[in-house]
């Protein structure tokens, strides 16, 4: 027969571990139902280094040549459209809707990813007869990278 201290400790030994069981199911059905966090689109410098890095170093530094002519007008409009969420928040927060500010908000955040589309397809067009066969194939089998995670759960 154990010692009576021993009993004790013994009594507190299976509620303790049951908490523990449950506080773990807990956390792990709440990281579960939660999902990843969410990650913003890769941005166009990103981008670019991607399609670089798949490239002979020749063709790599064409295309960043490229990317190099049209990178202003590409970082203003992705600040412009990484800001976009915030300001869309700002405003369906408040009350009454302001329906034109929303409206002007989001044509905005339209031009600018247009504008960005357009600044990539323009770095494409440069630099793609520029290329060399080999660079030219390795493009057109590349396969653009899924997304960082899965859109955010609403």
């Amino acid at each position: 027969m154990a010692p009576r201290g021993q009993n004790r400790w013994r009594s507190w030994l299976l509620p303790l571990s049951f908490s523990l069981n449950v506080l773990l199911a807990t956390a792990a059905a709440v990281h579960l139902l939660k999902g990843p966090p969410h990650h913003p689109p890769p941005g166009p410098e990103h981008i670019i280094d991607h399609v670089a890095g798949i490239l002979p170093p020749a063709d790599a530094a064409i295309v960043r040549a490229a990317f190099d002519r049209h990178k202003a007008a590409l970082e203003s409009n992705e600040t412009l459209a990484r800001t976009l969420p915030e300001r869309l928040s700002a405003i369906l927060r408040v009350e009454p809707l302001d329906e034109a500010a929303l409206r002007a908000v989001v044509t905005e955040g339209r031009a600018a990813h247009t504008l960005m589309n357009d600044a990539l397809t323009d770095t494409l067009l440069e630099a793609a007869p520029k290329i060399s066969p080999e660079g030219r194939a390795r493009l057109a089998d590349m396969r653009p990278p899924g997304p960082p995670g899965p859109p955010p759960r609403f």
